[in-house]
């Protein structure tokens, strides 16, 4: 049986029923590259505050902070997203699964953008060290008008 773990990205976070019902103390960590600039989280009662650095969870390595609970098997995910202090174009906050904390685990995502992406996507890599594709990307921007 393979493991799974449940992520909680960069931004300002309520966790509902994941928590919940997994009934697990969560850990945070900084992944890749980001462990060069150690970020924070922050716990008050329900809300979940992370802050973190790194270069992006896309690609075939990842650098990122997130808070996260190892699950088994087949796993429902709640999360309500009170806030999203986002402040680069590529940060991220969501639910992110990942098959190991390693820096090009296979994982996938979905979230929402920062800055002036304002946008939400859902992202995959299906082999580890592999390339990051997305299924959607709701980001409004000049990169969608082939401009950049």
């Amino acid at each position: 049986m393979s493991s799974k773990r449940l992520a909680i990205g960069t931004g300002l976070l309520a966790l509902m029923t994941a928590y919940a019902a997994v009934g697990q103390e969560l850990v945070s960590l900084d992944v890749g590259d980001a462990a060069g600039t150690p970020g924070s989280t922050a716990i008050d009662g329900d809300v979940y505050t992370i802050e973190g650095a790194g270069s992006d969870i896309w690609n075939a390595a990842d650098g990122f902070r997130f808070a996260y609970t190892e699950v088994s098997g087949d796993f429902e995910a709640v999360v309500h997203q009170i806030s999203t202090d986002l402040p680069k174009e590529w940060s991220k906050g969501g639910v992110h699964v990942r098959q190991s904390i390693e820096a090009g685990a296979q994982n996938a995502q979905a979230i929402v953008t920062g800055g002036g992406a304002s946008g939400a996507q859902l992202t995959w890599r299906p082999a580890a060290d592999g390339a990051t594709d997305e299924f959607m990307d709701s980001a409004p921007g000049p990169w969608k008008d082939g401009e950049c």
